[in-house]
């Protein structure tokens, strides 16, 4: 199994995210109750298992794999909670829950749920949520775009189909193109609408892995370059409050993830695309594959990609 290592530096750009903060925060002070039991899985430096307590949990526990389980000793040490919460340095897999939990917190996604040990954590660890025991978060819809950008697809062009000082780096490409990538996308970057890819409830999801097929008939005027996809989460942390990472919406920590078609490709109004995306867990990871058909009057291409790279940062 794959451990993502997270210093205190990296956890800083995490609760710089203020708007993430703020949902999860919010999610907490609506699920917590005076007296309950709270687990939080992947604490790094303990900020939201010292809110936990702050909002009236009797105790929290507390799971970190990475070395910033040190940080988190001396936070809940600064702030007078190291008796509220109990620090465990492991994996959930390594844990050993002595009670039922009635609020179990983790952040372990990317800029999909379909990330690391996400998923399949939530399946293992709500078999210690206590009876009406609330998951946060606890529903994550992904949808997907297909793509006009050419500012998104750059990295899979620049240098790798040029030459640069007249050396040519075309070797290069194919591994390139079977790299995913972290972007900031903008409404306008899309050429349609977006469409549901997966809904995920935790309480009730049993396969880390997803396959499923879109289609898309582009109605928007003007001859555009499709140039890859775009997916994102819409989550529900509790029925109150959502955070979504979606093009237009204030740029949140995780971005979104890229998609990039093999080539470009010329598209116009009436143009077919089907993308057939799955997500399988292997090893710690997940292996990506999409396969991608547009329809046009002059004729039909087809492109099959996969990676079994992590996104970069």
């Amino acid at each position: 199994m794959i451990i993502e290592n997270y210093s205190v530096w990296d956890h800083g750009s995490f609760l710089r995210d203020r708007i993430r903060v703020s949902a999860y925060s919010r999610a907490l002070s609506h699920a917590i109750f005076p007296g309950a039991v709270v687990l939080e899985i992947g604490t790094g430096t303990g900020f939201f298992a010292a809110l936990a307590a702050r909002y009236g949990a009797e105790h929290v526990d507390a799971i970190e794999a990475d070395p910033v389980i040190h940080a988190a000793r001396g936070v809940l040490e600064d702030n007078g909670l190291e008796d509220r919460v109990t620090l465990y340095r492991g994996t959930f897999d390594e844990f050993r829950p002595m009670r039922a939990y009635d609020v179990i917190l983790s952040d372990l996604r990317g800029a999909l749920p379909f990330f690391g040990a996400n998923i399949a954590v939530a399946m293992r660890s709500r078999r210690n949520l206590a009876e009406d025991g609330v998951l946060i978060p606890h529903r994550d819809r992904v949808y997907v775009a297909p793509c006009g950008s050419q500012r998104l697809y750059r990295p899979y062009s620049d240098p790798w189909t040029t030459c640069t000082e007249g050396i040519s780096l075309g070797y290069c490409l194919p591994a390139i193109l079977r790299h995913l990538s972290i972007v900031f996308a903008e409404p306008g970057d899309c050429l349609a609408e977006a469409a549901l890819w997966a809904d995920v409830q935790y309480l009730h999801v049993d396969s880390t892995d997803h396959r499923a097929q879109i289609d898309w008939i582009l109605t928007r005027p003007g001859d555009r370059h499709l140039t890859g996809f775009v997916a994102w989460f819409e989550s529900d942390l509790t029925d109150e409050v959502s955070l979504s990472n979606r093009p237009g919406e204030a740029a949140l920590v995780y971005g979104q993830l890229f998609f990039p078609l093999a080539r470009p490709v010329e598209v116009r109004p009436g143009a077919n695309i089907s993308l057939d995306l799955s997500a399988a867990l292997e090893d710690g990871q997940y292996r990506w594959a999409w396969s991608t058909t547009v329809s046009t009057d002059r004729g039909r291409v087809q492109f099959d990609q996969l990676t079994h790279s992590r996104p970069a940062g």
